[in-house]
């Protein structure tokens, strides 16, 4: 998952958000922000870690409605 915050083409994005999805409660979040800062300052793309917090955000939200149908 980190190195697709690294990359952060549209497709890297839907893999994350994919991932974050089906894997949410067994990704270590704090450690998955902290590799994004690091790569976001170097990169000098702090932006990146807003992006990352919006997509995180929708998913859980996602994750709150009960199923459609």
């Amino acid at each position: 998952m980190i190195y697709k915050t690294v990359a952060w083409r549209d497709r890297d994005r839907t893999d994350v958000e994919r991932l974050l999805r089906a894997y949410l409660d067994d990704i270590d979040v704090s450690y998955v922000r902290a590799a994004i800062l690091e790569f976001a300052e170097a990169l000098d793309e702090r932006e990146r870690v807003k992006d990352f917090e919006d997509l995180l955000a929708r998913v859980r939200t996602a994750a709150r409605r009960p199923p459609q149908g």
